[in-house]
């Protein structure tokens, strides 16, 4: 099989010098540190070719993901003046290879442009044989945007690169074994496109429905060998989300989703693609789950069947169940664990970490999902909005259980929409929620509830404190007396105040 050569956009005549020599001016006169920015990461040559690349490549990526940028390398930093430029240590560095090397380590490649400052360097300094390099980094065109071949992605806050999640070998990333692009529904690719023009309010872009597959990755052109004209790989991940019933029985027959109600008589299977069983499921005003569950609200529930998809275990042969009864509420389990790191206590909070990475990214380009880790605190916010206690998380027996009573406090409901541009907090509204239901709550239990250290739990807690929203005696806290009263009279009342709120 032979793959596409690689092709880097652009050359050093295109490359504008301009910002770069307003970088090396300030460098002169200031130390690396102070000079980089949310838009600029800076480097040195490190210890070795192998370290300077993949430093390299996760400074790219990390810039590509938040807004675009430049990346310089060769500056050593905490050092004043000229002395921080020096002579690159290594023969085989150039343009060429720093783009090839950023290419190599980066998922999806990031496009880059590479530039040799070395003479830029030199006419400004007046200093010979040292060596500098600019990368210009343009703003990911991917909705899940770049990880390094480790499987983490970072993100730019300020002048860090901060964690913003880590990706598990995918399988969903590998070719479909026999699988053409013939095998996916135009049906559900269209309703995609329209639905990520939807979600994203943006015009149409892909010239067909190729492009679109393309974009994500989720096709990839290919030659086979002996053969002149480009075929295309189909993923694992193009065949679950879109995949034609046949094709989806052929590849993967354990893929299926059972439904089990109290007002069904038998339970209901679907065998298809994600697309279209999340339509069914939960898309329109005769959508199954929507027209059973009226106390969840929309978001959630599509929330949680998406999840269910996306994080589940592939290497299980089993399918998604989901029990809707009056006594237990919503209960939907999926094939597979939490993984590495993640845990039921910290999963609002937590760094997350995929499973199906390719998969996740193709199902938020289709508009299923939003942007990456917010999901929980959707669930979270939906479910406590509606007055219902906290979502329940079980990961055990190789399998992941999300649970959602149907039941709740319709006073704790009325108060939050009375209270919505108070309480958008979801802290607040998390620790509201427990001294309405249990009266008294000791700091641990509120961290715990909140999945905060006790350390910013504590801030969040003064705070509430001041706003006159808690009160703390005797080694417990909860509601001062006038928000209950609020909260038990929200139907009597016509005109509350909250002082201090």
């Amino acid at each position: 099989m032979s793959t596409n050569p690689l092709r880097f956009p652009g050359n050093e005549a295109h490359f504008n010098q301009k910002p770069i020599r307003k970088i090396v001016a300030d460098l002169i006169v200031q130390t690396a540190e102070e000079v980089e920015s949310e838009r600029l990461e800076i480097k040195d040559w490190c210890k070795n070719e192998q370290e300077l690349s993949e430093k390299v490549a996760e400074a790219c990526a990390c810039i590509a993901n938040t807004y675009g940028g430049y990346v310089l390398v060769g500056v050593a930093n905490k050092i004043q003046g000229q002395r921080k430029f020096s002579k690159c240590p290594y023969p085989n560095v150039s343009t060429s290879w720093l783009q090839s090397r950023i290419y190599d380590l980066s998922r999806p490649p990031i496009d880059n442009i590479a530039f040799d400052a070395s003479a830029l360097l030199s006419e400004m300094t007046s200093a010979m044989g040292h060596n500098l390099y600019a990368i210009r980094v343009p703003r990911t065109r991917f909705v899940g945007g770049h990880v390094t071949t480790r499987g983490i992605s970072k993100v730019r806050v300020g002048k860090e690169c901060v964690p913003q999640y880590t990706a598990e070998d995918d399988r969903t990333s590998a070719p479909a074994p026999g699988v053409r692009v013939d095998d996916l529904s135009t049906a559900s690719v269209d309703w995609a496109m329209a639905q990520h023009q939807r979600h994203y309010g943006v015009p149409c872009t892909w010239a067909n429905r190729h492009e679109f597959l393309e974009q994500e990755r989720l096709i990839r052109p290919f030659l086979p060998d002996e053969d002149t004209s480009a075929n295309f790989q189909v993923s694992l991940a193009a065949l679950l989300l879109f995949g034609k019933v046949p094709a989806l029985q052929r590849v993967a027959p354990f893929f299926e989703t059972t439904i089990i109600t109290d007002k069904d008589s038998n339970p209901i299977r679907i065998r298809k693609n994600i697309i279209d069983t999340v339509r069914e499921l939960c898309f329109g005003e005769t959508a199954l789950l929507l027209a059973r569950l009226p106390q969840i609200p929309d978001n959630v529930i599509k929330e949680l069947v998406v999840n269910a998809y996306v994080h589940r275990c592939y290497r299980v042969g089993a399918g998604v169940m989901i029990n809707i009864s009056d006594m237990d509420g919503l209960e939907i389990k999926s094939p597979g664990g939490l993984l590495t790191d993640l845990s039921v206590r910290n999963l609002i909070y937590g760094v997350p970490v995929y499973r199906n990475l390719l998969l996740a990214n193709g199902a938020r380009f289709a508009g299923l999902c939003d942007k990456i880790g917010k999901g929980i605190d959707i669930i979270f916010k939906g479910v406590l909005s509606e007055g219902l206690p906290f979502p329940e998380f079980e990961s055990a027996d190789n399998n992941f259980t999300a649970r959602v009573a149907l039941a709740g406090s319709s006073h704790f409901k009325q108060f939050l929409r009375t209270r919505s541009e108070i309480l958008s907090n979801l802290d607040e509204v998390i620790v509201l929620r427990v001294l309405w239901a249990k009266n008294l709550a000791s700091l641990e239990d509120l961290c715990v509830s909140m999945q905060r250290k006790p350390e910013f739990g504590s801030r969040v807690l003064d705070v509430m404190t001041k706003k006159n929203m808690i009160e703390y005696a005797d080694k417990f806290f909860r509601l001062t007396i006038g928000v209950r009263r609020d909260i038990e009279n929200i139907f009597q009342a016509g005109q509350l105040s909250l002082e201090g709120m």
